[in-house]
């Protein structure tokens, strides 16, 4: 690539981040907006700290600046969307690349809660017999057991919660596949140690 290429794209780069950066400014107040347009655009801003963290660089210097500018985004993201769980897991990456151990840990509890409550709201959805809610609960409290288990495969419990919802979603290989993972730990560790950041949290 000639230095004049290298420019170009380092213009293009900078000038998709400050469009972005103006942008998340821009939706903070949610109700100028139209729904569709403010949920297609903040998920846009997440693409795109998303794919700062996902590209593969050699140089650090590069690095360092798509982490620091990929953190800045998501900070302003989850201000506008704070329920919005992927948005915390990509920020716990950056929190975890510049090793902010306390930061990232509170992010990790976070997701693992709003998975438990997910679980909860099924149980009362299946109570009262709403099932097509009671499965999209199940299946939000999957996908956040999933992102959390990438991070902390050592909080073992969280498998065999995730089994307890694929139980439920009558997904039994999935089921299976967990509870032999909790066991496994169970045997050869014990019962789950309590960790530093979820003492005073009833995980049972």
């Amino acid at each position: 690539m000639s230095e004049i290429q290298e420019e170009i794209a380092r213009r293009l780069k900078e000038g998709e981040i400050q469009y972005v950066k103006s942008l998340l400014i821009k939706l903070k107040d949610k109700s100028k907006h139209k729904t569709d347009y403010w949920e297609n655009k903040t998920a846009l801003c997440l693409d795109v700290a998303i794919n700062l963290l996902k590209r593969h660089e050699s140089d650090e210097s590069v690095i360092l600046y798509n982490y620091k500018t990929a953190k800045e985004i998501l900070l302003a993201f989850i201000k506008i969307r704070p329920d919005n769980f992927a948005g915390h897991y990509y920020l716990a990456i950056c929190y975890n690349f510049f090793n902010e151990a306390s930061e990232r840990d509170k992010i990790h509890r976070e997701i693992l809660e709003w998975a438990m409550g997910d679980w909860n709201h099924a149980l009362d959805c299946i109570k009262a017999n709403n099932k097509s809610e009671a499965v999209e609960s199940l299946d939000l409290c999957i996908e956040k057991l999933t992102f959390f288990i990438d991070w902390v495969p050592t909080f073992y419990y969280a498998y065999k919660m995730r089994a307890k919802s694929y139980r439920k979603r009558l997904k039994k290989d999935q089921e299976n596949s967990d509870m032999e993972i909790y066991d496994l730990n169970c045997s050869k560790f014990g019962p789950q140690p309590v960790l530093s950041w979820t003492k005073g949290y009833n995980l049972t």
